[in-house]
């Protein structure tokens, strides 16, 4: 027969097990989550400025601005994609086939396309740069306990008030549900979204103007800036590849 001391030891040696095993699987999810990542930013890997330079201004933008230091580097350019993802997706389920959307300093445009013969072919996506997000250095209180996540959302809704951002909710709902889902990138509040990929523009302009250089943001589009320091927008595969209303090519 065990003794109360055996039963409590064995007891004490079940719920290390149990804690050891639980943490192991926590290792190996994260380690998963890690391996997504990178699978999603493969295309970039090589690349300094959209791995490491773009995401460390972004951070420090954002921290600045938050007071919230985002840990995963990878976070910027996910949300980033991702939300232009979800934003062409908007584009393409409103009932008219030319529409137009601002959001982050750009405005996307679908315009029909017409061909040499002024016959109407396809609805195809512009973009301009409308205005640089604004982003300010603040000073900040440090939040913990149960308001942190009301009080980052209270932050995040006075950044978009400052920049007249739009708020389309589903968009962001739908980028946090795939940080979280697929990446293991925990956002907090779905508001977070667009500060983020604002910050990530914002960054990404200011190497351009910096470099002189044109930038490829990770595949959405393209940066450049001209002799007269206008920003144009070329829309790459992201954008471009999802032409709307294809079908109505001219047969």
């Amino acid at each position: 027969m065990y003794c109360h001391k055996d039963m409590s030891n064995l007891k004490n040696r079940k719920e290390v097990i149990k804690m050891s095993e639980l943490s192991m699987k926590m290792q190996e999810l994260m380690a998963q989550f890690k391996r997504a990542r990178e699978i999603q930013l493969t295309p970039f890997k090589n690349n300094v400025v959209l791995m490491d330079k773009i995401p460390e201004l972004a951070t420090a933008i954002f921290k600045e601005e938050f007071g919230i230091n985002i840990k995963i580097k990878e976070a910027f350019p996910l949300v980033f994609i991702f939300g232009w993802k979800e934003i062409v997706r908007f584009c393409h389920a409103q009932p008219t086939n030319e529409f137009a959307f601002e959001v982050c300093g750009v405005r996307i445009e679908y315009r029909t396309e017409n061909s040499e013969s002024d016959k109407p072919r396809n609805i195809v996506p512009q973009l301009i740069h409308k205005s640089t997000p604004i982003f300010t250095h603040q000073s900040h209180d440090e939040i913990i306990g149960a308001r942190s996540n009301q009080a980052v959302a209270e932050k995040y809704q006075a950044w978009r008030t400052n920049n007249l951002t739009e708020t389309v909710d589903k968009i962001e709902r739908d980028v946090m549900a795939t940080m979280a889902n697929d990446f293991g990138v925990d956002l907090m509040v779905s508001s977070a979204v667009l500060p983020m990929m604002a910050a990530t523009y914002v960054a990404g302009l200011q190497i351009a103007r910096d470099t002189k250089q044109d930038i490829n943001m990770y595949n959405v589009f393209e940066i450049s800036i001209s002799s007269n320091d206008a920003v144009i927008l070329n829309p790459y595969s992201i954008i471009k590849g999802n032409i709307k209303n294809d079908e109505n090519k001219e047969k």
